[in-house]
């Protein structure tokens, strides 16, 4: 509960943080409007496959600030050679906060059980997204090799985007969609959900795993990321 309170903190108390977890949640409702002006008859009923990318990529919004993991830690990462800090800890923190956040946003979307969206489809987005993308979205967390200044504005700022916080999250998502779709030509409707809630199922159960994993492969690059934290590389 500690690390969950101290996550919930960096929104509340930094700049960067909160503006950019408002603008994401305020994009929520906005699409739900949205969706509602234009034919909801076909988009929402139809297209099942539009309709799950959009499901997944709103349970799936609070995980893209763990591709900044590292870098929204850099003043405690860089403590990491004198005070020994565990970042699988602060990794399982992060995804518990975020794990809470979408299981909020599940909350929210029940009602969209009366738009011809069902249970299972709901469900099996919820879960694909927490586990799986969730997982990817920590993995790209690697490769990002910038401080992230979270006290400064969010809007036309830049500073902390490289590769490892843009382009991976783009590639983990790509092969997450591609997945679905992948299934949905395969085989159907319910065989593709069905599979997803597996997937996600089996992420989530084994997330110590993946999290141990991603912390083991910082420590062993961990002087690498100081280095290009403090700008010598």
């Amino acid at each position: 509960m500690n690390l969950i309170s101290f996550e919930l903190k960096l929104f509340v108390r930094n700049k960067r943080l909160r503006q950019q977890f408002i603008v994401t949640m305020l994009a929520i409702p906005v699409c739900i409007v949205y969706i509602q002006l234009i034919n909801p008859e076909s988009l929402i009923k139809e297209f099942f496959l539009l309709k799950e990318f959009y499901l997944c990529a709103v349970f799936m919004l609070p995980a893209t600030f763990a591709t900044f993991a590292f870098g929204v830690n850099s003043s405690f990462i860089e403590k990491q050679i004198t005070t020994p800090l565990s970042v699988f800890k602060i990794l399982q923190g992060k995804f518990r906060f975020c794990s809470i956040i979408s299981t909020l946003l599940f909350v929210v979307f029940l009602p969209s059980l009366f738009l011809e969206i069902k249970i299972l489809e709901l469900a099996a987005a919820f879960l694909f997204s927490v586990g799986f993308v969730f997982c990817g979205l920590f993995f790209t967390s690697l490769y990002s090799y910038k401080p992230f200044d979270i006290k400064a504005s969010s809007f036309y700022n830049y500073q902390g985007n490289d590769a490892g916080s843009m382009f991976a999250p783009l590639l983990v998502l790509l092969v997450a969609f591609g997945f679905v779709a992948l299934m949905y030509w395969l085989f159907n409707q319910t065989v593709t959900l069905i599979t997803m809630s597996i997937v996600g199922i089996i992420f989530i159960a084994t997330n110590r795993i993946w999290l141990k994993f991603i912390a083991q492969r910082f420590e062993e690059t961990k002087y690498l990321r100081l280095e290009r934290f403090n700008g010598d590389y």
